[in-house]
Order: C-alpha cells, then sequence, then structure tokens
C-alpha cells in the first residue's frame, strides 16, 4: 500500500485522489481519518522514544497500531502536521464531508504510558490542578504512606509497586491519562 506520508516532508495523495472523486461521482461521500493511530515505520526507526512503556518499563512495540505515546512532543508534531498536510490538500475536495482524527485512543490496553514524556507531562498536569505540593501531599495523604513529596521533579508515575500504589496518585494518573487521550 502507498503511504500517505513515505518520508519526513513529502506526501503522497495521487492514490487518494481518484479514489475520493470516484467514490463522490457515485454518490458516496467521504469521511477521511488521519492516519495518525499507526506512523510510518520511518518514524519509529527516527524517533524510537515515542513509542509507550508499559507499567514495568517495557516498550510497547510497533507493528500493529496505537503504540506510541500522545504525550511525546514529536509523535505530537508529526500527527498536527499529516492532520494539516491533509486538511490543505482536500479542504475543497467535493465529496470529503468530514474527519475523524482517532477512534483508539485506549484500544489495546494503550490508555496508560509509563515513558518519560508521560512522567513529564504528569507532573505539568498535577502542578496545574494542585499548585503546590502541600496541596497534592494533603489530597494524596502521602504522610500516611510515607511518601511526602517536597517538589514537582520528585513525583514519580505509579508504576509497579510491592504494595501497589498510594490510592490518590494512582487516581489522578488514571485522570490525567483520561485527559492525555
Amino acid at each position: 500500500m502507498v503511504q500517505i506520508r513515505p518520508e519526513q516532508g513529502r506526501y503522497r495523495f495521487d492514490w487518494l485522489d481518484p479514489t475520493i472523486d470516484a467514490l463522490n461521482k457515485a454518490g458516496i461521500k467521504t469521511v477521511l481519518c488521519t492516519p495518525t493511530c499507526i506512523p510510518p515505520q520511518w518514524v519509529l526507526t527516527r524517533y524510537p522514544n515515542i513509542l509507550q512503556q508499559d507499567a514495568a518499563g517495557h516498550v510497547r512495540n510497533a507493528g500493529s497500531r496505537c503504540h506510541c505515546c500522545k504525550n511525546a512532543s514529536p509523535y505530537q508534531i508529526l500527527s498536527e502536521t499529516i492532520t494539516r498536510e491533509l486538511a490543505r490538500h482536500y479542504e475543497k475536495t467535493e465529496g470529503v464531508i468530514g474527519w475523524q482524527v482517532d477512534n483508539e485512543f485506549g484500544c489495546h490496553g494503550t490508555t496508560r504510558c509509563y515513558c518519560e514524556h508521560c512522567e513529564k507531562a504528569f507532573r505539568e498536569w498535577l502542578q496545574v490542578k494542585y499548585k503546590t505540593t502541600e496541596a497534592l501531599n494533603e489530597a494524596w495523604g502521602t504522610s500516611f504512606w510515607g511518601f511526602d513529596l517536597r517538589n514537582w521533579y520528585e513525583i514519580p508515575l505509579p508504576k509497579k509497586m510491592p504494595a501497589g500504589p498510594n490510592p490518590g496518585h494512582w487516581l489522578d494518573f488514571v485522570r490525567f491519562s483520561s485527559d492525555t487521550r
């Protein structure tokens, strides 16, 4: 199959244009879906750190779909770029009636990612929510767990732990993960 973006900065719509035109002539309208769920292999070769990690720190390998971290800035930039290029190319195309950005966030157990991009984004999300580490400690009841936090950079992701994560920590991570989608 021909890729829409065979390499960075190069786009191919020549294989898709005739199909959309033929469908339109037959009275069938098109809803285009952005190819953000499955980046081309060259993206993963160039930006290997955009792959998700599970709670044990294992990289979720490519070869299927939904394997990229939504908080990785290269993934975000490339997703925005391909979406803009598709919109620019098809904005006045007769027969294109809608856009589907993605419909599979969180499927296949990919709702939560534990990579460095998510750890950074989680800390930023917590700063917006709590404003101070004192407020976060109070909300999470960290004194009970012996887990008082003084600096934002001390906050880890709730990865696999012997006794499980602090419930407040886990709940906020789940909420953050939902907001990421």
